[in-house]
This record gives structure tokens, sequence and C-alpha cells, in this order.
């Protein structure tokens, strides 16, 4: 029987300026260190168990990134389907103690944003979320949106997706 260890994000002082970052790992030393390294500069909420995680997940306001531990021998297939069901917009960056290369393609698949290996230093996870807090998003948003290129005085092409 695993203690559950949830902190919610009012009870760390998070402010709306901080980015709202959700964080599962099992593992309550590991959780910890992550409450230590990363709580100055983000607002935490800490999950030890998927359920706990997935009750979070549900509610109104939208967490600006997820911190999800993936351990081998266990099946993340149904919880990550569950996370992009609930919120198919959400970063997700995986820590992974498994360097399997069909465990990693799987996540990949399933929108996974970086995968940091364990073990790693705070700065590790610190890169990582920086790398992935909304700067992706603007900058897709920017270059989705339709913008005109004058190709010379008469002709112009106008990019408006970007496959196209």
């Amino acid at each position: 029987m695993s203690a559950s260890l949830s902190y919610p994000v009012s009870a760390l002082k998070a402010s709306k300026t901080r980015p709202q970052v959700l964080i599962l790992e099992p593992d309550l030393a590991v959780l910890d260190y992550l409450r230590l390294t990363l709580g100055d500069r983000y607002g935490l909420s800490l999950f030890s168990e998927e359920q706990s995680l997935m009750d979070r997940l549900q509610q109104n306001d939208d967490p600006d990134l997820l911190l999800l531990a993936l351990h081998s021998g266990r099946d993340a297939m149904p919880l990550l389907t569950h996370i992009r069901c609930a919120k198919p917009e959400l970063p997700v960056i995986v820590l992974s103690c498994s360097a399997e290369l069909r465990d990693l393609e799987m996540v990949i698949r399933l929108g996974v944003r970086a995968i940091v290996m364990k073990p790693f230093v705070g700065s590790d996870i610190e890169e990582a979320i920086e790398e992935h807090l909304s700067t992706p998003e603007k900058k897709a948003v920017v270059a989705d949106s339709p913008r005109e290129i004058p190709l010379n005085e008469t002709h112009s092409f106008v990019r408006s997706s970007k496959r196209m």
C-alpha cells in the first residue's frame, strides 16, 4: 500500500504569474527533490498516485505542463491516453528510467514533448520545462497564422498552415 502525497497549487502559494506544473512521481523522495528544486520557479501540484492526478486534471483550470514519471514494467499507454483525453493540449514531459526504444517510441507517439532520463539533476528538468513552456505554442500559433509573403510587386504568397 503506497502513501498518497498531493500538494494542491494553492498550498504552495502559487501566483498567476508563475507557470503551473503538475508532477506525478510515485517515489516520494524524488517527488520531494522536485518540490525543493522547482518550487521557487513554478507553481507545483505534486502527486504520488495516478488517480489523484486524474482527479486534478478534471478541474477547469489548465496547468501549463505535466511532468510524468514512468517506471519500467508499467504500461504507460492507459495513463497517457487518459491524460490526452482530459487535456489534449497539455504539454507532457516524461521522466523515465527505461531506455527501451519500444517504450520511448510509444510515449512519443502519444504526444510527449520530451523525455528526461533518470537519474537526472534539477537543471535537466528546468531546461526541459523552459524549452517546452509556452515558447513552442507561441511559435506554432505565429507560424500557423496566415500571413502574406511578397514575391514581387504584383504577386504574393499567402501561407496558411504549417503542413502546406
